[in-house]
């Protein structure tokens, strides 16, 4: 019986299943999977459940996501007026805080770099409150990884680590303690966060890390702490400061936080690629749009997952891919329905 939630877009004439080779499949997640990454088997604390953009500035329904705002005086500056764009599903946060990078009043500029530094607090503590086991990603990955065993590349456009909690917890070796770990030669899975991550840091303002024993494991490592200088924002005295969105990557629309050899690596993987898995996004990032639009085959499988009415963003991502019909599919029931879909067995298991 076909699933009821899921609208595809054409039927391809036959399917078959791939059998006794290693399938390349690439994974990307937005705020939408972290969402609803819980299952029915640990209990959550629904007060840190993982916000979706519109909620990061928005405290009136979250005390303890506005208490933890009120820690950073800039960002309490920027965020009602960031709390009412990010209510329009054209809103990219990234743009926003680019734009405020390069404002033209200083004041902006200064504000504007509290703004990291909260999100990395904010999300630290979901990651760490809400559940002890992101259940719908270690679902996720236990299918492609262990069921499949496809060589999977997730590429993470959130600044959580739940998603790399379930990959270890799927598989110890599959940690995280450096910036090297994330795309390591020889793992079933890379993991590219192109915008930054919670515990990745920049060295801003010294270049010798002894006042930091055992940060030199997660600094990220050949970003220049000059575009800071050189755009004029104060940094004070010699720090590690959060390497998370734009205000310390260039004024490019497409410059990404990422290492290059991440992005290298995902190229790499994205050439051999079979299928595509949008999770949860909005598609508006058009850095790393970008990169996949350049990298992937043409006759790639792409099935996006998300909830309500998915149109727009099908359109966007129709307007990046040369998409022919049977190759393009939409669930929208969200990411835990999409986990006990027929569409989900599916696409593991290589259906054309």
């Amino acid at each position: 019986m076909k699933d009821p939630h899921c609208r595809v877009r054409g039927e391809a004439k036959s399917r078959r299943f791939y059998t006794g080779r290693i399938m390349n499949t690439v994974v990307l997640v937005g705020a939408g999977a972290s969402f609803d990454c819980a299952s029915l088997a640990a209990p959550v604390d629904d007060r840190w459940r993982p916000p979706l953009t519109k909620d990061l500035f928005s405290g009136f329904h979250r005390p303890e996501f506005a208490s933890i705002l009120t820690k950073y005086p800039g960002a309490v500056v920027l965020a009602p007026d960031l709390a009412e764009k990010a209510k329009k599903s054209t809103f990219s946060l990234e743009a926003e805080l680019r734009r405020l990078t390069d404002h033209s009043d200083p004041r902006i500029q200064a504000h504007c770099m509290d703004v990291p530094r909260y999100l990395e607090d904010l999300l630290s503590q979901v990651s760490h409150q809400y559940t002890a086991v992101p259940g719908a990603y270690l679902r996720l990955v236990t299918e492609i990884l262990g069921e499949c065993g496809h060589a999977t590349t997730f590429i993470s456009l959130n600044y959580d680590n739940l998603l790399e909690q379930a990959l270890t917890r799927f598989d110890k070796n599959h940690d995280y303690d450096s910036i090297d770990d994330y795309c390591r030669e020889g793992r079933q899975a890379f993991v590219v966060k192109p915008h930054g991550s919670i515990g990745w840091k920049l060295r801003v303002g010294y270049e010798q890390l002894d006042a930091y024993p055992g940060m030199e494991r997660v600094v990220l490592p050949k970003k220049p702490w000059q575009i800071l200088i050189d755009h004029g924002i104060p940094i004070g005295r010699p720090q590690l400061y959060p390497a998370i969105t734009v205000p310390m990557a260039s004024k490019s629309s497409t410059d990404l936080v990422c290492p290059e050899q991440h992005l290298s690596a995902l190229r790499t993987r994205c050439a051999v690629a079979a299928r595509l898995l949008i999770v949860g996004s909005s598609c508006l990032d058009e850095g790393i749009l970008r990169v996949l639009q350049q990298s992937l085959p043409s006759n790639i499988l792409i099935t996006l997952v998300g909830t309500g009415d998915l149109e727009d963003v099908a359109n966007r991502v129709k307007s990046v891919f040369t998409i022919r019909e049977p190759y393009f599919e939409v669930f929208d029931q969200g990411f835990r329905s999409f986990l006990d879909s027929d569409r989900f067995h599916w696409f593991c298991r290589g259906q054309r």
